[in-house]
């Protein structure tokens, strides 16, 4: 090995750093309601339950597409999604009102053993116009019959609320931290070359390995090898 590698290679030894592990947003059910129906989206345990007032339609302008969630008087729709083990878990939507009166309101509501608001409209907010909504869901309980239930409660059947574009959220399973592997003339290619004081000792047990993005391959410093150093990965 050439002095000059092995000066690079002296310098990595300092300046390694340890990755973090970053966990990945991953969508554990969305329904955009493109399907015109009750059992669209992914993700849910089962379709929509829902009032005769409910309904998948395409009047009013949807914020995207075709269709989106409209109810009508006193209208509700509700869906199940299993949430055990979930994290941070989020609740993102557009939602809109039209033509409430006083007196007149609508919610979404999350059943996590008990049922509560995520988010209460009423008269003074139906301006025709698509809101987005986004709401931390962490404080909640997450459990295997965990619902989402959009309702309103109005007086006359020419009052509206919709949703669309409806998504929850959880952290998904964590980035694995990229490895640190040492390579010393003392060590031993049985061991799992991971620390200082279990490091490999040949090239050829760096050649064998299939490395991940990220890893990091450490010789030790005044140290040399004689062969071809070619990592898999």
């Amino acid at each position: 090995m050439t002095k000059s590698f092995k000066t690079l290679l002296v310098l990595i030894n300092f300046l390694a750093i340890p990755a973090l592990s970053f966990a990945q947003v991953t969508v554990i059910a969305e329904d955009d309601f493109e399907s015109g129906g009750w059992s669209g989206g992914t993700g849910w345990s089962g379709d929509w339950i829902h009032s005769s007032r409910a309904y998948v339609h395409s009047d009013m302008s949807p914020y995207e597409g075709t269709y989106h969630l409209k109810l009508r008087k006193n209208g509700n729709a509700s869906r199940t999604v299993d949430m055990t083990g979930k994290t941070n878990a989020r609740a993102s939507f557009y939602w809109k009102a039209f033509h409430w009166e006083a007196g007149d309101r609508a919610a979404v509501m999350i059943y996590d053993g008990a049922w509560h608001n995520i988010l209460a409209k009423s008269d003074g907010d139906d301006d025709n116009l698509w809101h987005f909504a986004d709401i931390d869901l962490s404080i909640y309980n997450m459990i295997s019959d965990f619902q989402i239930k959009v309702i309103q409660y109005c007086r006359q059947t020419g009052d509206y609320f919709y949703i669309d574009n409806l998504e929850i959220t959880a952290d998904g399973d964590p980035t694995p931290s990229p490895a640190v592997y040492y390579i010393d003339p003392a060590g031993d290619d049985t061991n799992p070359g991971t620390s200082e004081a279990t490091p490999w000792q040949t090239l050829a047990k760096v050649n064998a390995t299939t490395f991940s993005p990220g890893d990091t391959i450490l010789f030790k410093a005044n140290c040399s090898w004689i062969g071809t150093l070619w990592p898999k990965g």
